[in-house]
């Protein structure tokens, strides 16, 4: 079994999962399925942080708030908005100090199906076409997870290593093949970033 991430040492309290789980699952808020959309006005909005611009469909909400993170408050960058029934999401934190690329992937991906009532048991890994040419430190994953009301929810999402900040970006519904070409064929790294 592996050691756990965390070291907050207050059982007392709301476990930080849960209260990363909750900045992600205020993400989610609205989320409606979609079986067919028309063609997306895409926008390209930088990422706070990630030297990465990524496209989003609608004008993004952006928030931030500082989080519980292997052991530390990390402050985490959100971007999201609902269009068309769909949620285009992206965060960002600070990889942790002495933390391996691999465990903040395992943490992150942990935390954010916590908030959708899965385990990393549920999820399939998830192959996007632009894995030819992005960096080997690319995770996917989808899932079928579970908004609050307990109506299931599809989410894809995919973990990046930029810099020294672990970004993750997501679509939060029923998303066809096409507009999720469409999203990942608009991201672009910045020059700068690695």
């Amino acid at each position: 079994m592996p050691k756990p991430i965390w070291t907050d040492a207050r059982p007392a309290t709301t476990p930080p999962w849960c209260r990363l789980g909750a900045v992600v699952a205020a993400a989610l808020a609205g989320v409606a399925v979609v079986a067919c959309s028309p063609a997306f006005n895409w926008r390209d909005i930088r990422v706070p942080n990630a030297a990465l611009t990524v496209p989003f469909p609608c004008k993004p909400d952006r928030a931030e708030r500082p989080v519980a993170w292997f052991g530390a408050q990390t402050p985490l960058h959100m971007l999201s908005c609902d269009h068309r029934g769909l949620t285009f999401a992206a965060g960002v934190l600070a990889l942790p100090s002495g933390a391996s690329v691999a465990d903040a992937h395992a943490s992150l991906q942990r935390a954010a199906l916590a908030s959708l009532r899965r385990t990393p048991e549920h999820a399939q890994p998830w192959v996007p076409r632009i894995a030819a040419t992005a960096p080997a430190d690319v995770r996917g994953w989808t899932v079928l997870g579970q908004q609050p009301d307990g109506q299931p929810l599809p989410v894809h999402a995919l973990t990046w290593v930029r810099g020294s900040h672990l970004v993750h970006l997501s679509v939060y519904g029923s998303v066809s093949p096409e507009v999720l070409d469409q999203w990942l064929e608009g991201l672009r790294p910045d020059a700068t970033g690695r």
